[in-house]
């Protein structure tokens, strides 16, 4: 498997005046926070299962994009293939229902046992979303991570559930069931979801991006309005990327679409956040 690690610079001799004259320069710059890169992508791991092409395609993205964190959705029948072209460079910290988080193998990053799932129905079953706290050594607060799959809306192809008097109640049950934990995580640091909303032609009242920016309610009864005022930073067809906090702490977005990606359904996304720098 190709290795994506930084080539390192050589070193040379400095003269012992030069050291003196900038030691306050190194120790500045080490404690600055680098940004932290968050790509999001419905892989769509069917397609990439016993492919080799696509498999092969899907290596490159990860490769080049070179992303701190991915949140990773619809691995399921992919992820065997996934966790091959990953683990030498990163840790899967959580997975649940083809949702999945991994994180850079860094000594800078730590996530400990801060890391769980949440329950997002989907008919009769269930895709979960997946949930992390990343601390970095870099900075004073952590990064609170959510990566969601919202299920398919009775919006798309004539679809109808259970209550065909709101178009995605799944998709209100579930972001209803994690809005507390996330509005308190806001208390500590910045809080970034991302993945494939499926907000497919999605009525007003019923649309969870609008929910989360604050300019929307929603209407199925779990719950109605939240204070988190998150900021969308990417988008491309149904893959998003929101955050909290100061919108110009997210930077170097990124949007590559489904038939730039060579294979699946979905493109993806990617943006850096800047973490206050370590105290």
């Amino acid at each position: 498997m190709a290795k994506f690690r930084a080539a390192r610079l050589m070193s040379r001799q400095p003269r012992i005046f030069s050291i003196l004259a900038l030691s306050g320069l190194f120790v500045s710059a080490l404690a600055e926070a680098a940004p932290i890169e968050i790509l999001a992508w419905n892989v769509t791991g069917r397609d990439i299962n016993n492919n080799p092409t696509n498999e092969n395609l899907a290596e490159t993205i990860f490769n080049n994009e070179d992303a701190d964190v991915l949140l990773l959705s619809e691995t399921s029948r992919g992820s065997d293939e996934i966790a091959d072209m990953l683990e030498d460079d990163y840790d899967l910290i959580v997975a649940s229902d083809g949702q999945e988080i991994w994180l850079r193998d860094d000594p800078r990053f730590s996530v400990g046992n801060a890391y769980g799932e949440w329950t997002v129905p989907f008919d009769n079953r269930t895709q979960n979303g997946v949930w992390a706290i990343v601390n970095d050594s870099q900075s004073s607060e952590p990064l609170h991570l959510y990566n969601v799959h919202l299920p398919i809306p009775d919006t798309f192809g004539g679809r109808v559930d259970n209550d065909p008097t709101v178009s995605n109640e799944d998709q209100q049950e579930g972001i209803c069931n994690i809005i507390q934990q996330m509005e308190s995580d806001t208390s500590a640091g910045p809080v970034v979801i991302g993945g494939d909303f499926n907000d497919i032609n999605i009525p007003a009242g019923e649309r969870i991006i609008e929910f989360l920016d604050g300019t929307g309610t929603l209407n199925a009864g779990f719950c109605s309005q939240t204070n988190i005022d998150m900021t969308e930073h990417a988008e491309v067809d149904v893959t998003h990327i929101l955050g909290t906090g100061n919108p110009q702490d997210y930077s170097n977005v990124v949007e590559v679409s489904a038939s730039s990606v060579g294979f699946g359904q979905h493109g993806y996304v990617s943006v850096t956040v800047d973490l206050d720098d370590a105290q």
